[in-house]
């Protein structure tokens, strides 16, 4: 069998504008015109380009396979191999990647009469762009001014003295017109802006082992009890997470055993009175040799 012709392309399904984010890939790929093809065998890696798993059998002469399983924030890589008639397999082809941008911005209050200037470094994120390379989009404002210049995001209300509650849309794509949009709801107020924050560093331990976090002490609340928020939480495929309410505790650890890799994981507390805050962290499963069977 050759495998000279077999090419991976990327190109991306447009599902409309109601959709929040890029929540499908399309992967095409030249066929094999060998006269033996049978089947094609296409793997996923998600954030990494080295621990792939079989993701999807195709029957010749089909050519392409839909992946709907994609989320913001998060690389994935695809290689590809081909199957003859009498179940040989050729060698895969060289990984092809592409990562979906994440808005990571959560907005509480703001105090009126003033700018207010964020960073876009500190709440955009693209695993295989830069963020000089993303473009911003702002829509439907209400009651608030927002800005986008030299890095940095500027919101003011509208008018200057304005209190009360304000929203504004935004999305961000990036050259390869992968996209996220994300509303954002919050308030301008007089006094100083209520404090509530999620801070979870980014994890790591061993391939096969479990990680423990104490959640009341990643969040900073002046409005209410560590105790009083509850907790919400995504992953990725890799990954599987218990929350114990009573002792406040997560527990992650990988899906299935001796997987070694990175992932992404979020976490949202949500107050008494429905605000909430979210912090997304990565998660990397480093691998261990195992010792030789007996």
């Amino acid at each position: 069998m050759k495998f000279s012709r077999l090419i991976i392309v990327l190109i991306i399904v447009f599902v409309g504008a109601s959709f929040a984010q890029t929540d499908s890939l399309n992967i095409l790929w030249e066929p094999n015109t060998e006269p033996d093809m049978y089947q094609y065998l296409l793997q996923r890696s998600i954030n990494s380009t080295n621990n792939f798993q079989d993701f999807q059998t195709v029957n010749h002469p089909t050519t392409h396979v839909v992946d709907r399983s994609v989320q913001a924030g998060d690389l994935y890589a695809y290689r590809l191999a081909a199957i003859d008639s009498a179940g040989n397999r050729s060698s895969f082809t060289g990984p092809v990647s592409v990562g979906i941008p994440q808005i990571q911005l959560q907005l509480t209050s703001l105090l009126t009469g003033q700018d207010t200037t964020i960073s876009l470094s500190s709440f955009l994120f693209d695993a295989d762009h830069n963020v000089s390379e993303l473009q911003v989009q702002i829509s439907n404002e209400d009651h608030a001014t927002v800005s986008v210049q030299s890095g940095d995001l500027t919101i003011s209300p509208s008018p200057s003295t304005y209190t009360g509650p304000a929203s504004f849309d935004m999305k961000v794509q990036d050259p390869d017109t992968l996209f996220d949009r994300k509303s954002l709801s919050f308030m301008f107020a007089n006094n100083t802006p209520q404090v509530f924050v999620v801070n979870i560093p980014d994890l790591q331990f061993d391939e096969d082992q479990s990680y423990h976090i104490f959640m009341d002490t990643t969040v900073n609340s002046s409005n209410y009890p560590p105790d009083q928020l509850n907790w919400s939480f995504t992953t990725g495929p890799d990954l599987q997470y218990n929350f114990d309410n009573n002792s406040r505790i997560l527990s992650i650890q990988s899906q299935a055993p001796h997987w070694n890799g990175q992932s992404r994981m979020s976490a949202t507390a949500t107050a008494p009175d429905q605000s909430t805050a979210s912090d997304t962290f990565s998660v990397t499963i480093q691998p261990i040799n195992d010792p030789p069977a007996a």
